[in-house]
């Protein structure tokens, strides 16, 4: 989970120094631009602040940092919204990622392993490359397909990539960067 402090200095601190157009009030504030504070002495943040934040939590610390450094690195254009930025970081991993490679080594390895589904897939989990197990198990008819027609490969690869991508957007939809522990946003 996102600390709240993380993300107001690494966040939106360096949004707003980054941007000089980037207009964030973090806390309310009265007619003389006084920070308002509750009974107990704290600031009361804007709701803005407080949308933000709710958009970003499930991100750990590290993820956020690299995020926002990212965004800050290969946008001209503030964020309007926070989904920009999330928007950004499923395009750049997407992109980043060589589905294709991924699936020839898919094949390669049913090859070796006598077409065993489950043993290659297993193999994948233990390398902690969850995605690309997940994406087998969810492909798995179209594999038993292919194993029966040899000429249905290319449909099954295009098959597995979309699988592929799809999920690595679920994670981003989930606060998690990493892909399969193995490859990270800009890392």
């Amino acid at each position: 989970m996102l600390d709240k402090q993380v993300f107001l200095l690494d966040g939106l601190a360096k949004l707003s120094a980054f941007y000089n157009n980037f207009n964030f009030d973090i806390y309310k504030v009265d007619d003389k631009k006084n920070i308002i504070y509750d009974e107990d002495g704290n600031p009361i943040e804007t709701l803005k602040a407080i949308v933000w934040y709710e958009h970003f939590q499930s991100f750990n610390d590290t993820d956020f940092i690299m995020m926002i450094r990212g965004y800050c690195r290969e946008n001209v254009y503030p964020p309007q919204a926070p989904s920009n930025i999330t928007e950004w970081a499923k395009i750049k991993l997407v992109s980043t990622t060589n589905a294709d490679e991924i699936f020839e080594e898919v094949v390669k390895r049913l090859r070796r392993n006598i077409y065993s589904l489950d043993f290659v897939k297993g193999l994948y989990q233990k390398e902690n490359k969850h995605l690309i197990a997940k994406s087998i198990e969810y492909c798995t008819s179209n594999f038993l397909v292919w194993f029966s027609d040899s000429t249905q490969l290319t449909y099954l690869k295009n098959e597995f990539k979309k699988v592929y991508t799809r999920l690595i957007q679920e994670n981003v939809n989930k606060g998690m960067l990493s892909i399969d522990n193995e490859m990270k946003l800009l890392g």
